[in-house]
């Protein structure tokens, strides 16, 4: 069950509590922020005393700084966009997710202090560039609690897992960062990885002519197939 303090009190321990208990972000909260952005900018861009308790968090280390590239996702420089926890939306920050370690940055560029690292325990989720992400449980994930992607939430929701690998060689000991993706399923308490057809067909054997048909006809590569595919077959599957 979310937690619901007052808002002051609440943001003051936004950064401080170990790592743990971990929220869960409905579509519906993170879709509302696109019709909403003018009203949140309204009402905590002039009130710079809440924000102020984001600055208290963990200052940012990288765990690889002699590793070529960028771990961050899906750009390497800061992003304006909007942080969410269960009592306040914060619109037009400044955030970083760090694709190696799993981690969310904010920075506020008019104070000369380094960035933090936000506490994902009190964090429902962010959206930059249109990209929606959730923090998802331990125990909803198969222990694979962490930042996903939410691709699509209908009668069952498709998550894209970002993860910054290091690619090293003789003549590379620090190694590159590499990003790598991959798709999971949660219908009702099932988290399931979708690795293949296989995987897609398990999950749905009562429809599984129904998705080879539309893999066919839309000449779909499961091996390749993009956020915006999987949007338009869920849909089709949801509808059908």
């Amino acid at each position: 069950m979310k937690r619901y303090y007052t808002s002051i009190t609440y943001l003051l321990f936004l950064c401080f509590f170990p790592f743990g208990i971990k929220a869960q972000i409905s579509s519906d909260i993170a879709g509302a922020i696109y019709d909403q952005v003018n009203l949140i900018s309204q009402e905590f861009g002039q009130d710079s005393q809440k924000m102020d308790f984001l600055l208290q968090g963990i200052n940012y280390l990288p765990s690889e700084p002699l590793t070529k590239g960028s771990p961050f996702y899906p750009q390497d420089a800061w992003i304006r966009g909007t942080l969410i926890t269960p009592n306040h939306y914060f619109s037009f920050v400044n955030l970083r997710y760090d694709a190696y370690d799993d981690r969310l940055l904010y920075l506020d560029p008019s104070l000369n202090s380094p960035a933090v690292v936000l506490n994902p325990e009190l964090i429902d989720g962010f959206v930059v560039q249109e990209k929606k992400f959730v923090y998802l449980e331990d125990d909803n994930t198969n222990g694979l609690g962490g930042f996903f992607e939410e691709v699509y939430h209908g009668k069952t929701s498709v998550f894209q897992k970002i993860r910054a690998k290091i690619r090293k060689s003789g003549e590379d000991p620090f190694g590159q960062f590499y990003l790598t993706k991959s798709y999971y399923l949660q219908s009702g308490d099932k988290f399931l990885a979708l690795k293949n057809k296989k995987d897609l067909f398990d999950a749905f054997p009562n429809q599984k002519e129904q998705i080879k048909d539309y893999l066919k006809a839309n000449q779909i590569r499961f091996g390749k197939i993009s956020p915006e595919q999987f949007v338009k077959l869920f849909t089709y599957l949801d509808q059908a």
